[in-house]
């Protein structure tokens, strides 16, 4: 067996490890969600909804152990973008979609 000592630890390690990935799902929601808006692959609350829970996530990394489990709303994002992929079917996307002209 293992120390009670070592085994809090790695339980610690284990906490640590899992609020820290939530920074990278927040860096990744923030590029899907501008990748969504400019290309229009995908619907564009989806885009918006990454855009609005990035922040979020990246802001409760701080109080993990005491704020509300925003990691729920990235996991809903990719239900959602699962659901959204798997319903569109054998329906294809143009090859070079068109970008959003934006204002110079």
């Amino acid at each position: 067996g293992i120390s009670d000592g070592l085994a809090a630890a790695m339980v610690d390690m284990n906490e640590a490890a899992f609020v820290l990935a939530w920074a990278l799902g927040a860096v990744m929601l923030a590029a899907a969600g501008g990748v969504i808006l400019s290309t229009r692959c995908l619907p564009r609350w989806l885009g918006w909804s990454a855009l609005v829970t990035a922040p979020l996530l990246l802001a409760t990394v701080p109080f993990a152990m005491s704020g509300p489990p925003t990691f729920l709303l990235e996991l809903l994002w990719i239900v959602a973008v699962s659901v959204t992929l798997a319903l569109r079917g054998g329906s294809t996307v143009a090859a070079n979609p068109t970008p959003m002209e934006t204002p110079a």
